[in-house]
């Protein structure tokens, strides 16, 4: 289950092009508002990585897991458990205890994750330089970011970095990462009006005329995702607006998001509950715990999520 909108990336050759090469170094961070596309472009990222045969750390943090101690670190952490078979015994605790493994035996220090973490990267990098794909940097729980700042700082080369983040070129480079580290900083631009039309088409099977279009791209400044609610509010109106008209006005993002949700069944938003639950859900998890995969067809035809078998 993958939140966000479906479909090929419209108007992003740009971006994809700096970020690949990007990660030819020491990596890239997208940074931009939220609904923007940082996460779909991280995503075809991150699948041009994994059929590039290169190993991928992922975490997908949410705002909801930030009081959730290690939760991105044991995403991070958890396809390089053949590099803990050497750990040093404390370090093997520690690693039990964020990765939730088996019994730690004895209390578990900050410190000493953070060094697990270090001699963990340190063992994966000196075998094949693995890729840190984080997306949405800004909800890392505080003790995985701990860790990770510890742990990155310490390593020379360390792990290439796939990130974006929520903010513009102003704001520091997350997880403590200094600028002469190499870690290009790509802001994720507006689409522009050709951009927009096709993915309305896209998401929407729609075509509005040119005025239209022009005035809903610029209410939207170019945000895809605001742009695609702005439409749906749109299209749920008698008719369309007309010249001088007024369009459905929304503050945020989050604002046509939730009129979206709460237009949706009961079953559907207790299966999108459960989906916010997980960092990386499968359909036969949710089906474990009773959620049918046609629940959800309303919120893929909603377009807030998309679902691969």
């Amino acid at each position: 289950m993958i939140p966000g909108m479906a479909g090929p990336l419209v108007g992003r050759g740009t971006e994809l092009a700096a970020a690949s090469s990007a990660l030819t170094g020491s990596g890239v961070l997208l940074d931009g508002p939220a609904g923007i596309g940082k996460t779909a472009i991280w995503r075809s990222l991150v699948d041009e990585l994994v059929a590039g045969g290169a190993t991928v750390l992922r975490a997908l943090p949410t705002e909801a897991e930030r009081l959730l101690p290690y939760a991105a670190l044991a995403d991070l952490l958890r396809p390089l458990t053949d590099h803990m078979t050497d750990l040093p015994a404390p370090q093997a605790a520690a690693a039990r205890a964020v990765l939730v493994s088996g019994d730690t035996g004895h209390p578990v220090d900050e410190r000493t994750v953070a060094v697990m973490v270090q001699s963990v990267f340190a063992a994966a990098c000196a075998h094949d330089r693995p890729v840190l794909a984080i997306d949405d940097c800004q909800w890392l729980d505080a003790p995985s970011e701990q860790s990770l700042r510890y742990a990155l700082r310490r390593l020379d080369p360390g792990p290439r970095m796939l990130m974006t983040m929520r903010g513009d070129h102003q704001d520091p480079l997350p997880l403590g990462l200094a600028n002469d580290r190499g870690i290009a900083r790509i802001t994720v631009a507006a689409l522009g009006i050709g951009a927009m039309h096709h993915v309305l088409q896209q998401q929407l099977g729609v075509t509005l005329n040119r005025p239209l279009l022009t005035r809903l791209t610029a209410e939207s400044e170019g945000n895809p995702m605001l742009a695609v609610e702005l439409a749906r509010a749109m299209l749920r109106l008698p008719s369309l607006p007309r010249p001088g008209e007024d369009l459905p006005v929304a503050r945020s993002v989050l604002d046509l998001v939730t009129t979206t949700l709460r237009s949706l069944p009961e079953r559907t938003l207790t299966a999108l509950r459960l989906v916010a639950l997980l960092t990386a859900p499968t359909v036969a998890e949710l089906r474990a715990v009773g959620v049918d995969a046609a629940d959800l067809d309303p919120a893929e035809e909603a377009g807030l999520i998309e679902v691969r078998q």
